[in-house]
């Protein structure tokens, strides 16, 4: 019996921990960080960053960014028409580039997941410097309803992360996914 007790806190205690890693973004949407999680306004929005090893905090950092549909101005409706348009996804790129001055995409793919259309892109940055340290960013942009989701881990070099980096990245939840 002592160890059945023993054996269910232990299970309590790593669930409960592992559960304290998922952020809501909305009440619709969350991302399981895999440290510890900041959270900052950034352009009218909240955005979360987290490290993406808590034990090694310079391979890079996880990010979750929320923006409505407005914020690009756009209506709930426009946003669904226009997410799947190649014009649309070139205007949206070219406003994301020129956040990030000398940032390249060298990758990017459309994909449909559960019903939201999904950019999925790798970028880069030749020369990182003091205004921006990373030379890859790997982010997937969902676009559902009347807002746009953003999951990012940036890495200052190509690192042994691979499977920390794919399990932030593809722990994009919606409550009717769960």
């Amino acid at each position: 019996m002592k160890h059945l007790l023993t054996a269910l806190l232990v299970f309590m205690m790593q669930f409960h921990a592992a559960a304290q890693d998922i952020t809501q973004l909305d009440n619709e949407v969350s991302v399981r960080f895999p440290a510890t999680v900041q959270t900052t306004e950034s352009d009218g929005g909240l955005l979360w960053i987290s490290d993406l090893d808590a034990a090694d905090p310079g391979k890079g950092r996880c990010m979750a960014m929320r923006m409505e549909a407005a914020q690009v101005g756009l209506s709930t409706e426009e946003l669904k028409d226009y997410a799947d348009k190649p014009d649309f996804r070139e205007s949206f790129m070219n406003g994301l580039l020129k956040q990030l001055p000398g940032v390249q995409v060298t990758k990017q793919h459309i994909l449909r997941k559960n019903g939201m259309t999904v950019y999925d892109i790798l970028m880069e940055k030749d020369a990182p410097d003091e205004n921006f340290i990373y030379k890859y960013i790997y982010a997937l942009v969902y676009f559902r309803e009347g807002a746009i989701y953003t999951v990012a881990v940036m890495e200052p070099e190509q690192t042994d992360s691979q499977a920390a980096r794919q399990a932030f990245l593809n722990s994009f939840q919606t409550a009717d996914r769960k």
